[in-house]
């Protein structure tokens, strides 16, 4: 009987050690963000960095902020402590977005106005697929409507998701969830 009570007693006790070993990621939060992308034309691109360059003020007092994003194969190159530049190959996308606070982006929408240069607006957009680098001899494709949704997540993280036509009639779509390489500069 003595010898019965311990057998159970061990069952008991590998029965409830084994339920607790369970899959450990039941504990980790799961990340329902998108992946960084850009679509257009119906194909799909993974973008692996991104940028955010501050201006400081514009004519009307708000913020510049050039938002670019592109694949694994750009590279930002900033030469003496100028504005950078991209190189390599691949494809990048580029904004202009005004904005009421200097050197960070704020939580918002920002709507295509090529006349406004006011805060929750960008004015400029533009679409390199087969970007062959340096920046000067690249030619992309306009933006001409579209809509950029910020969430500023703190310590230069963002999830940054937009919606865009360009001048050819095409449809740009994209996200970039993670962090900005953040370049500041007084003009």
């Amino acid at each position: 009987m003595k010898n019965s009570l311990r057998l159970l007693q061990l069952l008991l006790l590998t029965a409830f050690l084994m339920s607790s070993c369970n899959n450990e990621s039941d504990d980790d939060p799961i990340d329902n963000s998108p992946k960084n992308f850009l679509s257009y034309n119906d194909e799909s691109y993974d973008l692996a960095i991104g940028a955010l360059e501050s201006f400081g003020n514009s004519d009307s007092s708000d913020y510049k902020i050039d938002l670019t994003f592109g694949s694994l194969s750009i590279y930002f190159h900033q030469a003496n402590g100028g504005i950078f530049d991209l190189y390599g190959t691949g494809y990048a996308i580029r904004f202009h977005v005004y904005n009421d606070a200097p050197e960070t982006l704020e939580s918002g929408e920002y709507t295509f106005d090529t006349d406004a240069l006011t805060a929750g607006t960008f004015n400029y957009g533009i679409v390199y697929i087969d970007y062959p680098g340096p920046y000067q001899d690249a030619e992309g494709i306009a933006i001409s409507s579209g809509t950029l949704s910020v969430t500023n997540k703190g310590n230069d993280k963002y999830d940054i998701s937009f919606t865009c036509s360009t001048t050819e009639g095409n449809t740009v779509t994209g996200n970039f969830n993670d962090y900005l390489k953040t370049y500041n500069y007084e003009l």
